[in-house]
């Protein structure tokens, strides 16, 4: 207990004196030298809890306060310098979902008007003008504060996520972060604090912020670089949904070895998932990780049931197609190679006897049929709006 206490003394002393610091932010995602000694709050959260579970629950409870607030307020518009704050970009891809928007934006808006240098971005693929014009109705204020964009784009055939997600890239920029946000999903202030301090602790990073729940809508939710995530993208050959982001992580760590994945404590989804594990295994392969606290989650306006993939032929085929194409492109060892095309095109063969192939192959891509024409071109036609001016093609 001694020794124990010996270090109390030490983290309580170098915290309270690190939070009155703040270190550099050098080169958009560089890491000062002297941040961890002088104001990385997720370290000293961790030594935090660590010396908590020898001293018991509550006798860190004031400092990891000071800590827990220090990082919301940071970050905060009135407190924050701009030397060490990164630019995020909530993207926002919406096709039909008014009803979505009605729920979360405006409250989204509230939360991130609190912070500099944060905006949410919408790109509409509606065929009609009602979502926008309920958005430029609503909305006009954070939209004239630079907070809110919305852009109009061509409506796709059929909902698709790789693509509308990819459909981002002309309209951030190219020194920040780029964070996935479905249209029913919420943010809160204490994940957009904490994002931000990963970025200025970590540097470029991929943060999952699955909550272990299936379903909840969080494990859609990464943020990466808009370096990285315009340089790898979502992967346009995938079916319409299931995997895709899942399919984006893996690319970006299995191509980028110096990238840290960051999620929250046992739920990494490298573990959680049979596929990742497999796929681990066949080529000898697992990526840096940290475990991380990443702020309050709110369940999304319109979870789905755990088991919504079992229950749902096409949905598992989408799923496990998506997943071994991805795994067939990625894997570097010809043993994994030969195993994922053979479970691949095991995986057709059942599309092309089953009851759904109808439904599955008027969403395929190259995945189905090298042969099979597209359903879209690798070239979005985009619509942007001017506020005050009509359409204008570009």
């Amino acid at each position: 207990m001694r020794s124990a206490t010996r270090r109390f003394d030490a983290a309580s002393l170098w915290a309270l004196g690190a939070v009155q610091k703040s270190g550099g932010f050098l080169g958009g995602f560089g890491r000062s030298d002297d941040a961890f000694k002088n104001a990385e709050y997720l370290y000293a959260e961790l030594l935090y809890k660590e010396c908590s579970q020898l001293l018991g629950p509550n006798f860190f409870f004031a400092n990891r306060k000071i800590v827990e607030n220090k990082i919301l307020s940071r970050f905060t518009r009135e407190i924050c310098g701009s030397a060490i704050d990164p630019q995020i970009y909530y993207c926002i891809p919406v096709m039909n979902r008014l009803g979505d928007l009605k729920a979360t934006l405006i409250q989204n808006l509230t939360i991130v008007s609190n912070f500099s240098k944060v905006q949410l971005v919408i790109n509409l693929f509606d065929k009609t003008s009602e979502s926008f014009d309920w958005i430029s109705e609503n909305c006009v204020d954070w939209i004239d504060a630079g907070v809110l964009t919305v852009n109009r784009l061509e409506p796709l055939p059929f909902w698709h996520f790789s693509w509308a997600k990819n459909s981002f890239k002309s309209f951030i920029g190219d020194d920040g972060i780029y964070s996935s946000l479905d249209g029913d999903n919420y943010l809160s202030a204490e994940e957009i604090a904490r994002t931000k301090q990963i970025y200025v602790e970590f540097g470029p990073t991929v943060v999952h912020y699955f909550s272990g729940v299936w379903g909840d809508g969080s494990s859609g939710r990464i943020s990466v670089t808009t370096e990285l995530y315009k340089k790898h993208a979502y992967e346009n050959a995938l079916f319409p949904r299931q995997f895709d982001e899942i399919s984006f992580i893996l690319k970006i760590l299995n191509e980028e070895n110096y990238i840290t994945f960051i999620c929250r404590s046992n739920v990494d989804i490298f573990s959680k998932s049979f596929y990742l594990r497999e796929f681990q295994e066949k080529n000898e392969w697992s990526p840096r990780k940290k475990y991380i606290e990443l702020g309050k989650t709110r369940q999304p306006e319109n979870p789905k049931d755990k088991n919504y993939v079992q229950s749902d032929d096409v949905l598992k085929f989408f799923t496990s197609i998506n997943a071994f194409y991805t795994f067939l492109n990625l894997s570097k060892n010809k043993k994994a190679k030969v195993f994922y095309e053979k479970k691949l095109n095991e995986e057709k063969q059942k599309i092309y006897q089953s009851a759904c192939y109808d439904e599955i192959a008027a969403k395929a891509t190259v995945i189905l049929s090298s042969q099979m024409e597209l359903n879209c071109s690798a070239v979005t036609t985009l619509y942007s709006v001017i506020k005050n001016d009509e359409f204008f093609f570009g």
